[in-house]
């Protein structure tokens, strides 16, 4: 049975990492739940690390920031303590997020920025994209716009080389948003219409979009 266990508990991470893509959050939750019982219970601590990641994301679209940020926390330590490297940068991305809801602009800065080292360090191109991104977003709200722009950049490049549309497109996104920190109104309906017409190529409207645009949409005049 000792054997048989340790596909399950992958099998089983894997299931609720699908769910919650697809965003079925109960049973998402429910799945990681169980998948974190039979971890804890074989001593399973890298295991422990990816869970708690994707617990934190779930808290997050639950719009739990405080509960994902605990998750995140103790899953960052526990990385740190197994020296799992690779897992470093994702929970950085997931702590910047966390503080970028909670307004939190100069910790979401630092910590994107730190996702951002661990992506090079991992050579995670398509981590690196994502941070740099969000991390331009934070470097916008702090006023830092120039900055803003060269992060958006990269990150434009980052995604274009991973081939992610769905990056590329969160890209514009948070590109809009940008423009309008920026007090360029013009230019943010220009993306702003963009968007549009990108979303109609997607099969599905990525969660992340689905909270930004909305965002994005308010601080239009």
């Amino acid at each position: 049975m000792r054997r048989l266990l340790p596909p399950l508990i992958h099998d089983g991470f894997r299931a609720g990492a699908l769910l919650l893509q697809r965003g079925e959050i109960a049973a998402a939750a429910e799945t990681l739940e169980r998948t974190q019982e039979l971890a804890e219970a074989l001593g399973h601590r890298m295991l422990l690390v990816h869970i708690g990641l994707a617990q934190g994301n779930l808290e997050v679209s639950r719009g739990n920031p405080e509960r994902a940020l605990e998750l995140y926390q103790a899953a960052h330590g526990e990385a740190q303590r197994q020296g799992a490297t690779h897992s470093l940068g994702p929970l950085c991305a997931g702590l910047g997020r966390v503080a970028s809801e909670q307004a939190r602009h100069a910790d979401a800065a630092r910590e994107y920025a730190d996702a951002v080292e661990h992506a090079i360090t991992t050579r995670h191109v398509l981590l690196e994209g994502h941070a740099r991104g969000r991390l331009a977003l934070a470097l916008a709200e702090l006023g830092d716009i120039t900055a803003a722009d060269r992060e958006l950049q990269e990150a434009r490049r980052l995604c274009t080389i991973a081939g992610s549309p769905v990056e590329l497109l969160v890209n514009l996104v948070l590109e809009a948003h940008t423009r309008l920190l920026a007090g360029d109104v013009a230019a943010a309906r220009t993306l702003r219409a963009r968007i549009a017409v990108e979303l109609t190529r997607l099969p599905m409207l990525p969660r992340e979009i689905a909270t930004r645009l909305p965002r994005v949409d308010a601080l239009f005049p």
